[in-house]
């Protein structure tokens, strides 16, 4: 399990960490059983992490440590919420990158609800980057 290597502990004390048996972690490990969000939760607190359901897959966006406080920074100073800054940052790189292959005129012309699968993310990384330059 990612969790035992990751922080180098057996899963007979990731176990009593989240308050559960060996053998629970044996099957969740094995792909055996299909954990409830209420266990899965309880693994991610004994191992000090952070539990993320993203409905989207390879479409969520991960804002690499590093630039976590200054993206906080940046909304908080705009006056708006993180999601809104991102989403921002990627509309723009759309509208200046990729209105062609789109086929839209302008910013307001997007539907994202029409594209799932476009090669924008590594460019709004890029202006992520710059943006917190």
């Amino acid at each position: 399990m990612f969790i035992e290597r990751k922080n180098d502990l057996s899963q007979k004390e990731v176990a009593a960490y989240a308050g559960t048996t060996q053998s629970a972690i044996s099957r969740i490990e094995t792909m055996n059983t299909n954990p409830s969000y209420k266990v899965l939760y309880k693994l991610s607190e004994a191992v000090g992490g952070n539990l993320y359901l993203t409905p989207m897959g390879d479409m969520s966006i991960t804002v690499p440590f590093g630039m976590q406080d200054k993206i906080k920074t940046i909304a908080d100073s705009k006056g708006i919420s993180v999601r809104t800054l991102l989403l921002q940052l990627i509309k723009k790189e759309i509208s200046e990158n990729y209105t062609a292959e789109l086929d839209v005129q302008s910013l307001s012309d997007l539907d994202f609800s029409k594209y799932s699968d476009f090669e924008t993310l590594p460019k709004c990384y890029e202006s992520l980057y710059e943006l917190c330059a």
